[in-house]
């Protein structure tokens, strides 16, 4: 019904979250590419977008401006991310909006240097101004002026920001931080897996504290150890999954974020 729609009106732009897309593609295959004549835009927000579905959208609408947007609720649309005008940055967020600012900060507030990992603030106009009768949580959240988003990330030497996932979901292998969304972009690059969702879990050998378990939607029965040897290609030592399970699906919010919380709540309650 959507794209009947977007096809019969001729409309002009789009937008929808991840999920959306997902559904709509899977629903309508390739039809999507009917309305490249008229669709001047496309808007993404709320949630991550596999790197295939970004190469899926654009190979069907070449003309088109699609965008990706990174916010908060506190600080909405922080940085925009142009899939043709930033092709070779297809793994970033992009870059900050106009009249926004961005930084890497380490736990004491400091900027941090070009490729150092720490946690994302951001200061502008659109920064909310305080919590609602929560004086002290708002404290803890804007301070110096810049809002302490509660994510990890990066910024590379183009101005560039790349997400690592929330600081609570970072997975601890012997004092080595493990970000679960930078292995789980090469896990969703390898043939046949559909998505994947990383958290962390009691190493079976009592060494690291913790270890990476994987969970995989997969079209097909791929490899395990062909995929563990292929991300040896890509990813540090420590960050290789040490237990991966196949799953029919993940559990997700309604905008397609998918809820780490639940695959713990659901680790603790299996025990060892």
């Amino acid at each position: 019904q959507l794209l009947h729609r977007v096809l019969d009106l001729r409309a002009t732009g789009l937008a929808l979250v991840p999920a959306g897309f997902d559904l709509l593609l899977r629903m309508t295959k390739d039809r999507l590419r009917d309305a490249q004549d008229h669709l001047r835009y496309v808007e993404i927000g709320s949630a991550p977008l596999a790197r295939e579905t970004k190469l899926q959208l654009m190979e069907m609408l070449p003309r088109t401006r699609i965008c990706h947007h990174f916010g908060l609720t506190e600080a909405s649309r922080a940085t925009f991310l142009d899939y043709h005008a930033d092709r070779e940055k297809l793994d970033s967020i992009g870059r900050p909006s106009p009249n926004v600012e961005l930084a890497v900060h380490d736990k004491q507030g400091r900027r941090l240097p070009d490729g150092e990992r720490g946690e994302l603030v951001v200061r502008g106009g659109m920064v909310m101004r305080e919590y609602w009768k929560r004086p002290e949580l708002t404290r803890q959240t804007l301070r110096d002026g810049w809002l302490r988003t509660g994510d990890w990330g990066s910024r590379d030497s183009e101005g560039y920001y790349y997400l690592l996932g929330r600081q609570g979901d970072l997975i601890n292998v012997g004092g080595l931080k493990a970000s679960p969304e930078e292995i789980e972009q090469w896990l969703n690059r390898y043939p046949g897996v559909i998505e994947s969702a990383c958290v962390g879990v009691p190493d079976p050998q009592g060494i690291t504290g913790q270890c990476v378990k994987a969970y995989l939607v997969s079209r097909e029965e791929v490899s395990l150890q062909e995929i563990v040897s292929w991300l040896r290609d890509h990813l540090e030592e420590y960050k290789i999954p040490r237990v991966i399970e196949r799953s029919g699906s993940l559990p997700k919010t309604s905008s397609g974020k998918i809820q780490r919380h639940l695959l713990r709540e659901r680790e603790a309650a299996d025990g060892p």
